[in-house]
């Protein structure tokens, strides 16, 4: 049961649950739609490229870039 409009598909707070318990979820907004908020909207996001950082106690940091290309995620390593 969903209390003040909050997200009712998926517990923000709480590791992704399985399709057993997703689907009855998104049935029940089926069946409700106002449990969800009008003004909500939904993005996707594709990303050409993504960085990640990994911190190091003497600041020579770990750096990945991922790109995305025709065969597939490219992974560099990046200067720190």
């Amino acid at each position: 049961m969903c209390v003040f409009r909050t997200s009712c598909v998926r517990s923000y707070r709480f590791p992704h649950c399985r399709k057993a318990c997703f689907i009855p979820r998104v049935r029940h907004i089926a069946v409700e739609p106002e449990l969800v908020a009008p003004h909500w909207q939904l993005f996707i996001v594709m990303p050409h490229e993504v960085e990640f950082w990994q911190g190091a106690e003497d600041r020579r940091h770990h750096r990945l870039l991922y790109r995305r290309e025709k065969a597939g995620w490219q992974r560099e390593n990046l200067w720190p």
